[in-house]
């Protein structure tokens, strides 16, 4: 609907033909695409005159409507134009046109009209004058082609005399009266059509729209949808081809992005460069037309599927596929596969790399563990290398620390770990796509969903475990024996719910790290002290003996 009122808008006013050895102009428009049959008596000479453009962009002068003979140029409104040259910018308004063949030369002159001059002022440029006008090829249809509102309310005025307006209470579309209210346009980019008989008036939202090879042709608009009065669009779950696309407005190239970077990029208004989809598929598409950013996506690629022992692999061209922490509970054999065509398998008996042959009938023999693996389809190349896990967090400055492994990723370990800073974390392949955190230290069960919190660590120096299928962890605390006065604590086994003073003492007090009252006990020698009821965690314990003199280490309850 939309495009339909915007081609009416456009070309109802202006009849077009085209005739056989003819000259005619072309340009956004007419969308490139219907051209205006220029006038000659000696076919050398062709005048068009009285024409109205109600968009500003550029056009072109060609030959029996088709681009084997063309002339363009950069210069406005006269100049000379050259075969195959640029093309000739041209701002919205009302011209007599002249176009020599022979030399090249052309001019644009504008026309002075007897019509009236009708504008819009309002919120957008703060109720002052003179007005944005309105273009007019019959002194009664007037229009505004993809205009920005930026700011609401808006009438229509004449002769820029601010005691000679139309207003009305409906939006988008209404019958204007004479010193009517302010009309309720919302901020966003709009056509705009007044009638000055009847008065009627619409405003439509300007359409996005993506063409190309890409996602059809180059004269078939997919039109976006916004919520935000033609700023940001959306397109889902859309499928594209190998080729190129580009954005555009009404249905036209006089305004329309391109770019040169997919699926994320810039898109540069009037960019000469088309946005390559190099890899087919479905899509949610985003596009500010403000900014020019866009973003494609990619739901589901249009490429041929490929499995391993059931789980699908990854690709980006379609050869090479991957397929990241899989895992193997136990020892497996298997074999690469296409799911959609249950007989076409390629295998191999080499571990843990080597050629798998289409068509084999051999199983590649897979140790329990996590892996990634790598499959080339075209030339059966295949690799398998243990998923490792890293430790970051305050201590690393966020990067990671590579941790051990002998049973293929199933535990890790790692030793004499000093720990700085109160956060930590656990991650997969050195990237955030999988990682564990926790709310315990120093052990607990990991958390593998996003977001996770951080592990809230305590300084000193460890050995680390950590169990990646049950995402049990554990900080052993290599400082813990090493307290301050006399040796007069004999620590227990990290386990025990006990522990025992060698000494006379006169108290023992048990502090939480951040130095609140936990637990008192009044000792005596060889007397042993029940942790039992306290939670897991590390504890600062006090301990004063009857010469007064005090000693302190830290305990860890397991």
């Amino acid at each position: 609907m939309i495009k339909k009122l915007f081609y009416t808008l456009l070309l109802s006013l202006f009849a077009m033909t085209a005739n056989a050895q003819s000259i005619g102009i072309v340009g956004d428009f007419s969308s490139w695409g219907n051209d205006v049959v220029m006038s000659s008596s000696d076919n050398t000479n062709f005048t068009l005159s009285n024409y109205t453009f109600l968009v500003s962009g550029s056009v072109k002068f060609r030959q029996d409507a088709a681009w084997t003979n063309n002339w363009g140029s950069t210069s406005f409104p006269g100049g000379v134009g050259t075969p195959g040259g640029s093309n000739i910018p041209v701002p919205a308004g009302t011209y007599d046109i002249t176009f020599n063949i022979t030399t090249g030369a052309y001019m644009f002159t504008a026309v002075s009209t007897s019509y009236d001059a009708i504008g819009m002022y309002g919120g957008f440029n703060t109720w002052a004058t003179p007005s944005e006008p309105l273009v007019t090829g019959d002194g009664i249809s007037y229009a505004k082609i993809d205009f920005n509102f930026t700011a609401a309310g808006v009438k229509f005025i004449k002769d820029n005399n601010t005691t000679l307006t139309w207003g009305g209470t409906a939006f988008p579309s209404g019958t204007a009266t004479a010193g009517g209210a302010t009309i309720p346009l919302t901020v966003g980019y709009y056509n705009v059509d007044f009638n000055k008989n009847t008065l009627a008036y619409n405003f439509v939202q300007v359409p996005v729209s993506l063409i190309g090879d890409g996602i059809s042709d180059w004269s078939t608009d997919v039109d976006m949808v916004s919520t935000d009065g033609g700023i940001s669009f959306t397109l889902n779950n859309q499928m594209l081809m190998a080729g190129s696309v580009k954005f555009r407005t009404n249905y036209s190239w006089a305004t329309n992005w391109g770019g040169t970077t997919f699926p994320t990029g810039t898109g540069a208004l009037g960019s000469s460069s088309n946005i390559t989809v190099d890899i087919p598929g479905t899509y949610n598409i985003t596009f500010n037309r403000v900014t020019g950013n866009y973003v494609f996506t990619l739901l589901a690629a249009s490429y041929a599927s490929t499995t391993f022992n059931g789980s699908m692999m990854t690709t980006t061209d379609g050869v090479n596929y991957t397929l990241n922490n899989a895992y193997f509970a136990a020892a497996a054999t298997s074999q690469f596969a296409d799911p959609n065509a249950p007989t076409n398998v390629w295998g191999a008996t080499s571990y843990p790399a080597g050629t798998a042959v289409q068509g084999s009938t051999n199983m590649i023999p897979v140790p329990a563990g996590y892996y990634n693996i790598t499959f080339n389809r075209t030339t059966g190349d295949y690799a398998f290398t243990v998923s490792q896990v890293s430790l970051i967090g305050d201590f690393n400055s966020w990067a990671d620390t590579a941790m051990n492994t002998s049973d293929n990723g199933l535990t890790f370990t790692a030793s004499g770990v000093v720990l700085t800073g109160t956060n930590i974390k656990f991650r997969a392949n050195g990237n955030w796509t999988l990682s564990w955190g926790g709310t315990t230290f120093p052990s607990g069960i990991a958390d593998f969903t996003a977001g996770s919190p951080n592990i809230p660590c305590v300084a000193g120096t460890y050995d680390v475990s950590f169990n990646r299928t049950t995402a049990a962890y554990s900080f052993s605390d290599l400082s813990v024996n090493q307290f301050s006065a006399n040796n007069a604590v004999m620590f227990p086994n990290p386990t025990s719910n006990n522990f025992s003073i060698d000494r006379e003492v006169t108290k023992v007090t048990i502090f939480s790290l951040t130095g609140q009252l936990v637990k008192t006990f009044e000792g005596v020698a060889n007397r042993n002290y029940s942790v039992s009821d306290l939670t897991n965690g590390i504890y600062l314990v006090k301990i004063t003996a009857t010469d007064n003199s005090e000693s302190t280490m830290k305990l860890v309850k397991q």
